[in-house]
């Protein structure tokens, strides 16, 4: 609280930002305060953000006996690593540790997220270090916050599914792409067993995933 701080070079104070020489309504004001979001959750994950809307809002035709499974089948099933199918199908099936190649015929679906994928490189790859350009993925342009947001695609015959997904929801998967549409979030991760394997009573840290302690970071700062 209190501090001006200004988006200069990386070698240059940024506490002493520079005067700028047109002064713009945004400038001119007081920052806007940040609203939270109506949830309480602190991490977001597939599980909690996008599966429960998809059941409530896309359940329907896209599970079960619904028609429009057989163009996008939006089912529980395990897929990769045993993580939900519908999750590799809309991120389009990141890969890691080398250039990301895309299906010649994808499925309808196939990467509707939009995300960022910062896994899909090769890191001797000079792609891999270059700057996206703004406004081109993200929420800013992903088709499945599209479909959320109203804008479904027409079917078979034409009509267009009337699929009215509330605000909250709409949000919350708004989030999960601009957090790069992870899967697990620290809830998920803290209900994995801590590991057991031969020797780990041997180890000098016996790591732990379900009881590791939890590190505020940034610590206090005096």
């Amino acid at each position: 609280p209190g501090e001006r701080r200004g988006c200069v070079g990386c070698h240059e104070l940024r506490s002493n930002a520079p005067q700028a020489p047109i002064r713009s309504t945004a400038t001119s004001r007081e920052p806007s305060e940040i609203t939270p979001p109506p949830w309480k959750d602190l991490t977001v994950s597939w599980d909690r953000y996008v599966r429960p809307v998809l059941d409530k809002h896309c359940g329907e035709c896209h599970q079960g006996d619904g028609k429009a499974r057989k163009k996008l089948d939006m089912t529980v099933r395990r897929g990769h690593l045993g993580w939900d199918e519908t999750y590799w199908l809309f991120t389009g099936k990141p890969s890691w540790g080398r250039g990301y190649q895309m299906p010649k015929n994808p499925p309808p679906g196939f990467g509707i997220a939009d995300m960022i994928m910062v896994e899909g490189y090769d890191q001797r790859d000079p792609k891999a270090y270059q700057t996206p350009e703004p406004m081109t993925k993200l929420s800013y342009k992903s088709r499945l916050v599209e479909i959320v947001s109203g804008n479904h695609p027409p079917a078979k015959d034409g009509k267009v599914p009337k699929v009215k997904v509330d605000e909250v929801s709409r949000r919350r998967i708004i989030a999960w792409v601009d957090a790069m549409a992870p899967y697990r979030g620290d809830e998920e991760v803290r209900e994995i067993p801590d590991p057991v394997f031969a020797g780990v009573d041997w180890l000098s840290i016996r790591p732990r995933v379900k009881t590791a302690p939890v590190i505020v970071r940034p610590g206090p700062m005096d």
